[in-house]
């Protein structure tokens, strides 16, 4: 069992629409779209009580065909992004992210959603303890069977990500 804070319903949907990659409007896009959800970061919120919907990341809504380009947008422009947001707080985090590589190997392209948890070392032991105590709940309720966990910006990088995401995956 599971302790912890909840999950509120808000984020559940978000990661819901992250989740099925759903098209959806990006109110600060310059270019009407279709966009989808590439990242979602959550927090504690609520006076302590559920995590919540800190930050949503939007992409670009590929094609099927499109799937070399849609992996090159997360290198190039989607994972700096997310890695810049995240490290930019100085308070733990969950987050989730949906991850492409395009393996140097065979040319096949794969992608997977993988979930973070963000500790920074600077952050207080408190935020810290609810962040880990809270964290098999929050597996629980986005099915995620691990989480990544990262300290500081050295733990975010393509490389790093990659290794755990896609099992040691060569890049």
């Amino acid at each position: 069992m599971s302790s912890g804070i909840g999950v509120s319903q808000a984020f559940l949907q978000d990661y819901q629409n992250f989740s099925q990659k759903k098209q959806t409007e990006n109110k600060d896009a310059k270019d009407g779209g279709p966009f989808k959800l590439s990242y979602v970061i959550a927090s504690v919120g609520n006076g302590n009580k559920e995590i919540v919907t800190d930050e949503l990341g939007y992409c670009p809504q590929f094609k099927n065909s499109d799937a070399k380009a849609e992996a090159e947008n997360f290198e190039k422009v989607v994972f700096p992004e997310f890695v810049k947001k995240l490290t930019s707080r100085d308070a733990p985090r969950f987050a989730v992210i949906d991850v492409h590589i395009v393996h140097t190997k065979d040319g096949r392209i794969e992608s997977k959603i993988l979930a973070i948890r963000w500790s920074p070392d600077k952050s207080d032991a408190k935020a810290k303890m609810i962040y880990s105590s809270s964290e098999g709940n929050f597996k629980a309720k986005i099915s995620a069977a691990k989480i990544y966990q990262a300290t500081d910006a050295s733990d975010l990088t393509l490389a790093e990500i990659y290794k755990f995401a896609f099992a040691n995956a060569p890049k």
